[in-house]
Formats: structure tokens, sequence, C-alpha cells
């Protein structure tokens, strides 16, 4: 069996898990209350597991060890301090709002509170800014599947058009495969499947640091001889070229887009 063979059977036994999953609880769903709020009776563990799957894309997957890479420090945790403070700003503010008026949704509440006019215009601007940031880092995995491609195949590589059907169909592919379980399984599906991920992706972390400390000369300590530059330990960046960089502006970015996103 060939390592592409072999790849390709872990992703189709991997999906068929999550399919599985989402059968396995469609069969559970009584009514919309169950579908939607999983009879709230989904352990807290579970829940935070979907947060931080839900939260972790391909492109922040992807996209912070080339950040890491290409600021030669730590300073994009600063991202965290952001997550934290919005998250206690909407625990504070907004979900004591979805007890009161007894709703499932913000936008439940916005109907309530400004009628349905406000409620259908936040929905479409939500639908809309999600479906482009979502296709977005959608995209972002379907061109490592190109690399992977080229890389495998050297004397064969893909062409514009080829990588525009390349990526299509990926992303065709795992929008379809996403929606089927969420419409077919519902919100328990959705969390047990994050759950699922999550302890992948932490596994593949493991073992990505076990690996590559093994393959450095003098493993940790070895890595630590490296690390002797004045920024290469740097958390906080207070002042930059650009806004985005420092640490007030990933703040201020994290806290702008959290509300929408988790209210």
């Amino acid at each position: 069996m060939t390592d592409l063979t072999l790849d390709l059977v872990i992703i189709g036994i991997y999906f068929a898990i999550i399919i599985g999953i989402g059968v396995h609880f469609s069969r559970r769903n009584k009514d919309v209350s169950e579908f939607a709020l999983g009879g709230r009776s989904i352990p807290w563990w579970a829940v935070l597991a979907s947060i931080l799957a839900s939260e972790i894309s391909a492109g922040t997957f992807f996209g912070t060890p080339g950040e890491g890479f290409r600021l030669r420090n730590y300073t994009y945790a600063q991202l965290m301090v952001g997550y934290l403070l919005a998250r206690l700003v909407v625990s504070a503010v907004f979900i004591p709002a979805y007890y009161k008026y007894n709703v499932v949704s913000i936008y439940e509440f916005l109907e309530i509170r400004f009628g349905p006019r406000t409620r259908r215009m936040a929905s479409a601007i939500f639908l809309l800014t999600r479906s482009l940031a979502s296709g977005s880092r959608l995209w972002v995995p379907t061109l490592l599947l190109v690399v992977i491609w080229n890389q495998m195949n050297p004397g064969n590589p893909l062409g514009n058009w080829q990588q525009f059907w390349f990526t299509g169909a990926g992303l065709v592919l795992i929008s379809l495969l996403t929606a089927a379980y969420t419409a077919v399984g519902g919100i328990k599906a959705v969390i047990w499947t994050d759950v699922l991920q999550i302890a992948v992706l932490f596994c593949a972390l493991g073992f990505s640091v076990w690996y590559l400390l093994g393959h450095i000369p003098g493993g940790w300590e070895g890595a630590k001889t490296h690390l002797t530059g004045a920024d290469d330990l740097k958390l906080w960046e207070w002042e930059g070229d650009k806004p985005a960089d420092t640490a007030w502006g990933k703040i201020k970015s994290v806290l702008e887009s959290e509300f929408t996103v988790w209210a």
C-alpha cells in the first residue's frame, strides 16, 4: 500500500465517522429544541472543545506558524488576550439576555427588542460576512492539497485551470459534508464532531512537537541555543509599523469580531 493510498483510507474512515455521528444523533432529535439546543444536556467540556475546534480554522492552523516565522517571536499570542476579554464581555452582557428572554439565538432577541426588520438585516449581514470569511478559510486547505499534489508529482504539476477545479472540488466536498452532518444531526452532531476534531488536532500537535524536538540536534536544549536573539521570546509589541501587529491592534480586532461570532 502506497503512502497516498494509506492517506486516502484514513481520510475516508474519518469522513465515515463524521457522517456516522450525524446519523446517530439524527435519530434522537424529537423536536426543534432538541435539534438546536441538544436537550440542554451536553457536557460543558464538550461545548468547550467545540468552541476551540470552531475557532481554530485552517487559516489559524496554517497562519499561526507562518506568522511566528515571519515575526520571529511570540507576539501573535497577543490575540489570546482579546479572546479572553471578548468572552468575559459576551458572558456578562449578552448571555443573560438569552435567559431573560428565553431565546435560542441573538436574532430572536433582536426581533423581540427591535422588530423583524432588524432581525432580518442582522441575519443577512452575518450570513454575508460569514460566507466570505468561511469561504476564505476553506480555501486555505485546498491550496495545501495543490502543494501536496505538486510535490508528489513533480513531473506533472497542476496548471492554473487544473488548480481551479482541484480546489473547487475540495471546497464543494468539504462544504457538502459539513452541511450534511449539521442538517441531519443538529447541534449535538456538530459538538461531538468538533470533540473528535479537537482530539485529532491535539494528538497531531503533540506528535509534531515530539517529532521536531527529536530531529533537532540536542533536542529542547539544542533548540534553546538558537533562541538567543533580543526578540526571539518576545510576547508583547506595543508599537509597530502596522497597527494590526501591535498588542492593542490585535486585542481591538478580536474584541470587535467576537461580539458577532460568539453572540
